[in-house]
């Protein structure tokens, strides 16, 4: 059993931050090359929005493919060919500010 963790003994150091410009290939390359799911997004002036994660990425990817099926079904296990060929085209100039999660609960690092 663990006692006496804090939120501090889980959080990374330095805490990463993202701005509610930078576009969500560079947000997504910094979540991966730290290995972290997620980062608080700020505004100009240093106020936290949002968070940024992995989550975030996958539910854009998904919405700008246009609902595309995946390569296999779940039910069957066969494989199901793509309504149309996968394109990035689109996603380069999206926005951290357009897609993160904006209903987020904060706590302090003295939280257990």
């Amino acid at each position: 059993m663990v006692e006496n963790v804090l939120a501090r003994d889980l959080m990374s150091r330095p805490v990463l931050r993202l701005t509610l410009g930078t576009p969500i290939h560079e947000a997504a390359d910094l979540l991966v090359r730290h290995g972290i799911s997620g980062a608080p997004v700020e505004d100009g002036r240093g106020r936290w929005e949002g968070v940024f994660s992995m989550s975030d990425v996958a539910r854009t990817v998904a919405a700008r493919l246009g609902g595309l099926r995946a390569m296999r079904t779940l039910e069957a296990r066969e494989p199901v060919a793509p309504s149309r060929p996968l394109t990035w085209e689109g996603l380069g100039d999206v926005q951290v500010g357009e897609v993160m999660t904006t209903s987020v609960e904060t706590t302090t690092d003295e939280t257990p």
